[in-house]
């Protein structure tokens, strides 16, 4: 049996162990909350924010603007992320391999529908093939690595010029747009209705990066005698939401988020 001694021991060791973490995480939640304050935000607010005695937040903040991740601006006791963090955000997205957060995605949809996923980067005025998990199916469509489908006519390219003009504005718009991309805004996916490729219905959503830019996207094509119009409309939605959930894993925050984030702050 355990010493008395031991049993304290442990016990000591397991409420460190405890506190480690909610510390870890204390410190994320001030770096999220001063995120999306860039100009700054004062002690009782940060304190608020993340639901920590003032105090306890004082100590914290003062451990993060000695490390290097915080620093104070201003005359009013205000603090912001520090350039440290900013150069650590640069690395993480130059680093980031599309393809490589994107194949669970991929690789998911595919079992779900039985249908062909293909991932598409965009790459000047084409899109890249970087992805795909192929049907387990005689009849299926293929592509392969490194081919690519054009921004006008695709229902990858047209995703991408969906959310570009989206994201610009109809001040962006050119003078008559057609009817592929106004419903693909309002779906939030596009299809190319079988027009690409004879005999093949594709879907596909836009992929957009941490500055809300779009960078690819993520389509599911199948034969039209299995892909019909409500077919096509259950998978789009299905395209839609593997689509939002690879553009979070890269880093992007869509406005719906953004605002609960800051209402529940």
């Amino acid at each position: 049996m355990k010493s008395t001694k031991a049993k304290i021991d442990a016990s000591v060791s397991d409420l460190k162990d405890r506190q480690r973490k909610p510390t870890a995480v204390t410190g994320l939640q001030i770096a999220e909350y001063l995120a999306m304050n860039p100009r700054g935000a004062r002690l009782r607010e940060i304190a608020a924010a993340v639901q920590m005695d003032p105090g306890q937040t004082h100590r914290m903040i003062s451990a993060m603007v000695e490390d290097g991740w915080l620093m104070p601006v201003g005359d009013d006791g205000s603090y912001s992320l520090s350039a440290r963090v900013i150069r650590l955000g640069a690395i993480y997205i130059q680093k980031l391999d599309l393809a490589e957060h994107a194949q669970p995605f991929l690789n998911e949809l595919a079992k779900e529908t039985g249908e062909s996923v293909f991932l598409g980067e965009l790459r000047d005025d084409r899109v890249v093939c970087v992805g795909r998990r192929v049907a387990d199916r005689t009849l299926r469509v293929w592509t392969e690595m490194g081919d690519s489908w054009p921004l006008v006519g695709s229902a990858v390219g047209t995703a991408i010029l969906a959310a570009r003009y989206a994201r610009l504005g109809s001040n962006a718009y050119p003078a008559k747009l057609s009817d592929e991309i106004t419903n693909a805004i309002k779906q939030g996916y596009a299809r190319d209705y079988g027009r690409y490729r004879e005999g093949v219905q594709s879907v596909a959503a836009p992929i957009r990066d941490a500055n809300g830019i779009e960078v690819g996207a993520i389509a599911l094509s199948g034969p039209v005698t299995r892909i019909g119009d409500k077919e096509a409309v259950k998978m789009g939605a299905l395209v839609l939401e593997a689509a939002k959930g690879i553009s979070e894993r890269i880093g992007y925050i869509s406005t719906d988020k953004r605002k609960a984030r800051r209402a529940s702050q």
